[in-house]
């Protein structure tokens, strides 16, 4: 049973990650993401999005950043950090401009 527990928790880590690749900024996206962040760098897309996957995963699924415009990620961004208690303004700043960087 223990061997069972630990195949199945393999197997879901091994799935989470790359269901969640495809979200991960590659430098050919930077020239689009600075149209819609100007200044934003690779290194903050990507601690944006290593912010994204640790914080907002733990509560519930990852949606993808361009199912929403970044008018329409700003009010659900402004709830979800209530919710986790989100305070550092640094973090809260990455993951916003990770989010409308790469939505739609």
């Amino acid at each position: 049973m223990k061997k069972y527990f630990i195949l199945c928790s393999l197997v879901i880590s091994i799935a989470a990650c790359t269901a969640t690749q495809h979200l991960q900024p590659a430098d050919a996206d930077l020239a689009l993401a600075q149209q819609r962040v100007p200044g934003i760098t690779i290194t903050e897309l990507k601690n944006g999005y290593k912010l994204y996957i640790n914080k907002c995963s733990a509560c519930h699924k990852l949606h993808n950043p361009n199912e929403y415009t970044a008018v329409k990620w700003k009010p659900i961004l402004a709830e979800m950090f209530a919710k986790a208690k989100l305070t550092e303004d640094d973090s809260k700043l990455l993951i916003s401009n990770y989010l409308v960087a790469k939505s739609k």
